[in-house]
């Protein structure tokens, strides 16, 4: 006791008893049975009704369009082609979001850190009534009070008989490549991980990525398929 002056040592750790062990055994053993009757349960309700649990659908055609693509696309192409076009479409508006979230928070940290007070205070004023307003009520904001709005197809706002915006959506001139999706995607993912891997990227790197970016995208484009007015609504090009 004088050599530890007067604190007693703790107490050797215990491990599990057996008894702990034996209930935490048996519940596992029960969950395994209870998921696997519902598996078994499962498969032959299933079989009952020719219902197949596998992968397979992904071979069959899908038999829908995709109206935004960067690739090639067809009703006649499978599941798994759909898949394909549809994580490309999801990498753009990943990227696109991000970059343009990027620049806007930089924007409104830069008008908040002003000493001018209408540029302070209205970038407060955003922040607060985005961060403390619900995202579902963004959403129906946007959707009722700005996009239902627009004018209809056959009024559509136009951009140099190129662009055109209308209730419907904003629809662009498509290039013609096979490849310019994955070329697409490759650009903006570099844009996107060259900050965060070289947070300092050198000067000729950042001027020469976007050049040559833009002349292989150039090379690789044999044509461009422009919107046009159909019916109700406009065909061909991006949507």
């Amino acid at each position: 006791m004088a050599g530890t002056g007067g604190v007693r040592p703790p107490p050797p750790a215990r491990g599990p008893s057996l008894k702990a062990l034996s209930l935490q055994g048996l519940a596992l053993l029960a969950v395994i049975a209870a998921c696997g009757w519902a598996g078994h349960n499962a498969v032959e309700n299933l079989a009952q009704r020719n219902i197949d649990v596998d992968f397979g659908f992904l071979l069959n055609p899908a038999g829908f369009d995709i109206p935004f693509r960067l690739t090639a696309w067809s009703t006649a192409d499978s599941y798994a082609r759909a898949l394909l076009v549809s994580g490309l479409n999801t990498l753009l508006a990943s990227a696109l979001a991000i970059m343009l979230a990027t620049a806007l928070g930089l924007v409104l940290a830069l008008m908040r850190l002003s000493v001018n007070p209408l540029a302070s205070w209205t970038a407060r004023m955003v922040v607060e009534l985005v961060r403390n307003t619900p995202q579902l009520l963004q959403i129906v904001f946007w959707y009722i009070a700005v996009l239902q709005v627009l004018p209809n197809p056959r009024a559509s706002v136009s951009v140099g008989g190129a662009v055109f915006l209308n209730v419907r959506g904003l629809f662009m001139p498509a290039p013609l490549s096979p490849w310019f999706g994955w070329l697409l995607a490759i650009v903006l993912a570099i844009a996107v991980l060259l900050p965060r891997a070289l947070p300092r990227p050198p000067l000729l790197l950042t001027a020469v990525t976007p050049l040559a970016a833009a002349v292989a995208i150039a090379v690789m484009t044999t044509g461009w398929e422009w919107p046009a007015l159909s019916g109700f609504n406009f065909a061909g090009g991006w949507r």
